[in-house]
């Protein structure tokens, strides 16, 4: 009987968490607008768009909300059952959030990666007496994220937009180093015709030789992401290692409510260190 009420409970939490989400989703999709969304993707909560996006993490963002509503629903369930399911919560609720922060900025570096590729072959295509309209779509073979956008920028170039005003909006939006270069050269080429396309390979150019200086300072500050690393699980394992030998501890930490606030303190300020140390290793870079 217990465990069928168990079974019950778990069902209609997992339930629960799906309608929510679902409902979510479908306020939200009205409302969001995301500015290089690929044609007909399904919309997404505007902030969980633009955390994964600049994660770099591919798929459909309301899938990916609508899973992690479920897994929290799922880890309350085993936080109410089992006795360590608070630590269960705890990963499936901070798990996801450690993952967007330490992928920060992974999109814009494989953007920036991409980039000098694209421009040789639109450079190429140009040369070939190319229209810029299909030069973009040449380029944009060198796939995700950059392949992507560089379809949307066709695409609406395509239907009668303006091809410096689509540029001008997508590096507004990137605001990044590589990408304004980058669109600099393309309405360059798009005012030149073909002798843009010298415009194009020395954008190319210039970005490659950024790479790798780019590339020297991350091999340098490869000891200070280690130890940033290390003092950032140190305090986990240890409290792992900790409920796992001493029952006394477990108790205290995972049934009162002073546990719980020693819990939720040491996560928060090892979060916030994590978050810190980050930030000082990109800024030496």
């Amino acid at each position: 009987m217990t465990i069928a009420v168990l079974g019950s409970f778990s069902v209609v939490a997992v339930a629960a968490g799906w309608t929510l989400a679902q409902r979510w989703v479908g306020r939200m999709r009205a409302s969001a607008r995301i500015g290089l969304e690929p044609h007909g993707q399904a919309r997404a909560p505007a902030p969980i768009v633009r955390w994964l996006a600049d994660a770099g993490i591919e798929g459909d963002p309301g899938v990916l909300f609508r899973g992690w509503i479920m897994a929290l629903a799922a880890g309350c369930v085993v936080a109410a059952l089992v006795p360590a399911g608070a630590f269960v919560l705890g990963i499936v609720a901070l798990g996801p959030a450690v993952g967007l922060v330490a992928g920060r900025g992974r999109a814009d570096r494989r953007r920036a990666a991409q980039l000098p590729s694209a421009l040789d072959a639109m450079a190429a295509s140009v040369r070939g007496g190319s229209a810029l309209r299909v030069a973009l779509h040449d380029a944009a073979t060198v796939g995700p994220p950059l392949g992507p956008e560089l379809s949307e920028l066709a695409r609406r170039a395509d239907a009668g937009m303006g091809l410096a005003e689509v540029v001008g909006a997508w590096t507004d939006e990137l605001d990044h180093g590589a990408a304004r270069l980058a669109g600099a050269s393309i309405v360059v080429a798009a005012t030149l015709g073909g002798p843009g396309a010298d415009a194009l390979e020395s954008a190319a150019t210039s970005l490659r030789e950024q790479a790798d200086v780019e590339r020297e300072a991350a091999a340098l500050a490869v000891q200070a992401r280690l130890s940033a690393a290390v003092l950032t699980a140190a305090p986990v394992v240890f409290a792992l290692l900790l409920t796992s030998v001493d029952p006394t501890a477990a108790r205290f930490l995972l049934t009162t409510p002073v546990g719980w606030i020693c819990v939720a303190g040491g996560c928060a300020l090892d979060a916030a260190g994590a978050a810190w140390m980050a930030r000082i290793v990109r800024g030496a870079r």
